[in-house]
């Protein structure tokens, strides 16, 4: 189970290490400010945080 769920976590840092560049490459290419680049990333790794923040919840709901 450990084995797989690091396999996972592993699996999407590499989707991450190609959408992010590919990304950026996708908004300085369509003119767009680099301060506002920085915000509409910076907005997804907030989200992301709060999905991270969220899983503790769900287990603890899920054994009650």
């Amino acid at each position: 189970m450990r084995a797989a769920g690091v396999a996972w976590c592993a699996g999407f840092g590499r989707l991450g290490g190609i959408g992010g560049p590919m990304l950026g490459s996708l908004l300085i290419s369509a003119g767009i400010a680099l301060d506002s680049i920085f915000y509409v990333l910076a907005c997804i790794g907030v989200f992301g945080i709060a999905l991270t923040l969220l899983v503790p919840m769900a287990r603890s709901a899920a054994n009650r």
